[in-house]
């Protein structure tokens, strides 16, 4: 409900195999990659499958597509329905493609997706070009989308809520982005995202306490919403190490300031066999009209727990290892396989959760 948030079909398999066989005849190289997540908290379970197809077409040019399906179930009271377990699916399919011209790479993308209450279609131009030697890197990306949501899930899921609710909510996008080469094992990351949101911001569905009586949630009609990321990544060739140091700031004019610094640090175990090991902490401000309860009716009413003032703590282990070292010999000797577990600990009513991931990337052609 409400989600912009995936277990690969009958269309999916079709549409891979059509493009397997494109790649075979053009002699293209590329890869298939299959992933499947698991995201568990104290009142909602997600199960998101996933395919990414990534074809290389000719020196110059890259196509890429990918397709989901996103299996949420919930029991939530911001729902409207507290106790009301529902269960909702939403499929996503994107494609894109880059071309590299000398030392400039120019590429188009788009995604849409669909749930029976939420539409999405997004757009965009991306651009990268290389200077000094190819030690920086500009990048630009551009983009628009439209969604289209109601509270159609309401009489699916026995909600109770009968009054229909419609509303369409537009999202402007610019990026930029810089990396650095700093020396031969150092390299340095800043990207900038600007969005802007306007129209029907609300979840149609969440009913806020005002006084003794839930009323619909209320927010301002547009958004305007500032990210800058920094990150350096650096190699230690003595312990074969690679540390990445992050840093996340988020500001809007909703009032809600996100920090959210992290490391993660990658140690080579043996040939194709890696570790990796991530902690990230987050916390931010409330917008200044969340409240929990409201005693009078005000402007604006909500009690979104994504809009509160709190902290968490994600905790992370992965594996991540070529099938060679699991015996496997010819052409699926090189794919890779992961393993992902992650920990989060975080201070609202959501509750701690538990992700999982599983990943199996299988190159073909050349």
């Amino acid at each position: 409900m409400q989600r912009r948030h995936h277990q690969a079909s009958y269309p999916a398999r079709t549409g891979l195999f059509f493009l397997l066989s494109i790649s075979a005849s053009a002699h293209a190289g590329g890869e298939v990659i299959v992933r499947g997540a698991y995201y568990k908290e104290k009142a909602t379970r997600v199960v998101q499958p996933m395919t990414d197809v990534r074809l290389e077409i000719g020196p110059d040019t890259e196509i890429a597509g990918h397709f989901l399906i996103d299996s949420i179930t919930s029991a939530s009271a911001a729902a409207g329905a507290a106790g009301v377990e529902f269960t909702e699916t939403r499929l996503e399919g994107g494609l894109s493609v880059s071309h590299r011209i000398d030392t400039y790479q120019v590429g188009l993308f788009a995604r849409y997706s669909n749930e029976p209450d939420y539409q999405s279609i997004f757009a965009g131009v991306r651009s990268t070009s290389e200077l000094a030697r190819k030690n920086t890197t500009l990048g630009m990306a551009l983009g628009f989308g439209i969604d289209q949501l109601s509270n159609a899930g309401a009489q699916n899921n026995g909600m109770g809520q009968t009054v229909p609710i419609e509303g369409e909510l537009t999202t402007a996008l610019a990026s930029l982005s810089l990396t650095q080469v700093l020396s031969s094992r150092m390299v340095a990351n800043a990207t900038y995202d600007l969005m802007y949101q306007d129209g029907f911001l609300e979840n149609p569905y969440r009913m806020v306490p005002v006084g003794a009586v839930p009323r619909a949630e209320i927010v301002p009609d547009s958004r305007l919403r500032h990210a800058l990321f920094v990150s350096v990544r650096g190699f230690l060739p003595a312990t074969q190490t690679t540390v990445v140091t992050g840093y996340r700031l988020y500001v809007d004019d909703w009032d809600v300031t996100g920090h959210t610094p992290g490391i993660r640090v990658v140690q080579a175990l043996k040939s194709d066999l890696d570790l990796h090991l991530r902690y990230r902490y987050h916390r931010q401000t409330g917008a200044h009209f969340f409240k929990a309860t409201y005693d009078n009716v005000e402007p604006f009413v909500t009690n979104d727990v994504k809009l509160s003032p709190f902290d968490s703590h994600t905790i992370g282990i992965k594996v991540d290892t070529a099938l060679a070292n699991l015996g496997v010999s010819g052409h699926m000797a090189s794919a890779r396989a992961d393993v992902l577990l992650q920990y989060v600990v975080q201070n609202n009513r959501y509750g701690n959760a538990v992700v999982g991931h599983l990943g199996l990337a299988i190159p073909f052609g050349k």
